[in-house]
């Protein structure tokens, strides 16, 4: 290993710092050869080594625990949560320790409206689900600048939601406002009462 190092080093002179990486070259001035390159992490912690094994057990059992669905919303992967609330509906009801439910995690995600509509179609009490900050998905919808459409979707099956703050005393139309929201999205915020 040390002598594929060495001539590794031989052949690549490290230059100098551009931002936070190392510019690296291969041995020539001119500026078209620079790379930036950051170096890797290496953990050679064994307690550190422990934490990610049980956190990768924790993982595993919540993906046990709740069902395919869930997992899928909490990795993005929106066509296939389409297709999973319909051959597999009753998994959509699932929330983790912390409350939060596929659809709270399709609306952090900015899931398109096709998933969102699939998963309100097969359990439209998702709109209703505090997580443990007491944010409902239109707050997350809000906070995190959903498309209109979604928005839309999530008043349409429960108005009322429009009115109820989060854990923080927000209401959905406090947090758009704050994100810097577009126009349409706090037309249709407006057309519901707020508190």
């Amino acid at each position: 290993m040390e002598g594929i190092f060495k001539r590794f080093t031989s052949h690549l002179s490290i230059a100098r710092r551009r931002g936070r990486g190392l510019a690296i070259t291969s041995g020539q001035d001119d500026d078209d050869s620079w790379i930036p390159f950051e170096p890797p992490i290496v953990t050679i912690n064994s307690e550190v080594d422990s934490i990610d094994e049980s956190q990768q057990a924790d993982e595993q059992e919540e993906s046990e625990e709740l069902g395919l669905l869930f997992c899928l919303a909490k990795s993005w992967a929106w066509p296939a949560v389409s297709h999973r609330c319909e051959t597999h509906p009753w998994e959509a009801n699932a929330t983790n320790k912390e409350g939060d439910s596929a659809l709270h995690f399709a609306v952090f995600g900015k899931a398109p409206l096709d998933p969102v509509k699939s998963l309100l179609k097969v359990c439209p009490e998702l709109v209703m689900v505090k997580n443990s900050h007491g944010q409902l998905p239109l707050h997350l919808a809000c906070c995190y600048r959903s498309s209109s459409e979604v928005l839309e979707a999530l008043v349409e099956v429960s108005p009322e939601t429009a009115g109820i703050r989060d854990g923080m005393g927000f209401y959905p139309l406090h947090l758009l406002c704050d994100r810097g929201c577009r126009p349409a999205s706090l037309q249709v915020l407006l057309q519901y009462p707020q508190g």
